[in-house]
């Protein structure tokens, strides 16, 4: 195909750092609406989109600045987003998987800004630019899953729990009798096994040995308040650095006394 020509921002920079991975034209805003892994929803201008014009012979390269972008959050990178196309007056919606798993949903109520996203965006921001527009537009989260490959999976001997662990780095709690996510906890590996300790090791059931890809092995303990108002959390109570490459596989002996890994 034809390659009309190589967008850029200002001083060379990339439209966004990292893979793009949403890609839409919006002609009721007059905007191309991209979406990376680096966790920005950028608006670009479909009238400089369509008029841009290079000479080939000097460069392919053609400056253009987004009218206006929206964060998602820190290691919150789009893996993968749909508008729904619905509407409910002037609101739009999205939905949005991220870089940790999060199935979100974006609700913008646009009616303070004629139906317009990037007018919603922009008057969020306030003119110093530090508006939570997150916050404006709404933004929930449906459900949280692993962001990649589930490296591990146990299931806790004194009740209907069950534990995951990721190569995205997070362990997961799971309720499989409600079939909801009870908790989670990141960590900056990726993990690799898990094991949920016996019951002879911890009559409580709520102790759990995970090992990561860089080797670690790391104890955690599954918090449980008397508040049942309060959500449960995962504690890190002890760390080891036992091997130099991933934990593959971890296992205890009968009686409790060791474990091997």
């Amino acid at each position: 195909g034809f390659i009309k020509c190589r967008f850029t921002r200002n001083n060379g920079g990339l439209c966004h750092q990292g893979d793009v991975t949403y890609c839409a034209l919006d002609r009721n805003e007059g905007t191309l609406m991209t979406g990376g892994v680096d966790g920005y929803l950028r608006f670009w201008s479909l009238a400089q989109v369509d008029a841009a014009e290079v000479d080939a012979d000097v460069t392919m390269d053609f400056v253009l600045e987004p009218v206006a972008e929206l964060f998602l959050g820190s290691g919150c990178g789009v893996r993968t987003m749909v508008d729904s196309g619905l509407k409910e007056g002037d609101a739009r919606f999205f939905v949005v998987v991220d870089g940790q798993g999060k199935q979100r949903l974006l609700s913008m109520d646009l009616t303070s800004s004629g139906g317009k996203l990037v007018e919603k965006i922009l008057s969020s921001k306030g003119e110093d630019g530090t508006g939570d527009v997150l916050a404006a537009l709404g933004d929930k989260t449906l459900k949280s899953y692993h962001a990649g490959a589930v490296m591990g999976v146990d299931a806790c001997p004194m009740s209907h729990l069950a534990a995951s662990c990721g190569a995205d780095g997070a362990v997961q709690i799971w309720d499989y009798i409600k079939r909801s996510n009870v908790c989670s906890r990141n960590f900056s590996a990726g993990a690799s096994s898990l094991k949920w300790a016996p019951r002879h090791m911890d009559s409580t059931g709520r102790t759990m040995i995970v090992g990561f890809a860089d080797g670690m092995l790391r104890t955690l303990s599954l918090g449980r308040s008397a508040d049942p108002s309060k959500v449960p959390s995962i504690s890190l109570k002890a760390t080891s650095k036992a091997h130099n490459k991933a934990v593959k596989a971890i296992s205890f002996t009968n009686d409790g006394k060791f474990m091997a890994s």
